[in-house]
């Protein structure tokens, strides 16, 4: 019995190992959608769908990082959505901010060749 007792507490107390990695290529799905519809230990941050979006879907996620003592502050998100009719694909990365002047940026990019995203101990990778 202890044995057992020792196997439970150790899978509790030990990280996950996981490594899951996705291409997304560049084209809207035709169909639908795979998602993971709960959030999975290791994985709260990571991506939740694993198909490229359709027309009605959406996938993002955000980056930012601001100073303490100026206005400067940068917002970075990489979007698989079909919420941007216009674009030819649902992969877009686009980045906006403040420099210490008061100056703000912003810029977008579609990721014409797809995708590669990692999610794993380290957090979640892209290129």
């Amino acid at each position: 019995m202890w044995v057992l007792k020792a196997a439970i507490v150790s899978g509790l107390l030990l990280p996950p190992t996981l490594a899951n990695r996705l291409y997304l290529p560049p084209v809207y799905h035709n169909g639908s959608v795979e998602v993971e519809n709960f959030s999975v230990p290791g994985n709260l941050d990571g991506f939740k769908m694993k198909t490229p979006a359709n027309t009605t879907s959406f996938d993002f996620w955000y980056f930012d990082a601001f100073s303490r003592n100026t206005s400067a502050a940068i917002n970075i998100v990489f979007f698989n959505t079909g919420d941007f009719a216009a674009n030819p694909h649902p992969l877009t990365v686009q980045i906006s901010g403040t420099f210490d002047n008061g100056t703000q940026f912003s810029g977008e990019a579609l990721a014409s060749e797809g995708a590669f995203i990692t999610n794993d101990e380290s957090g979640i990778t892209g290129n």
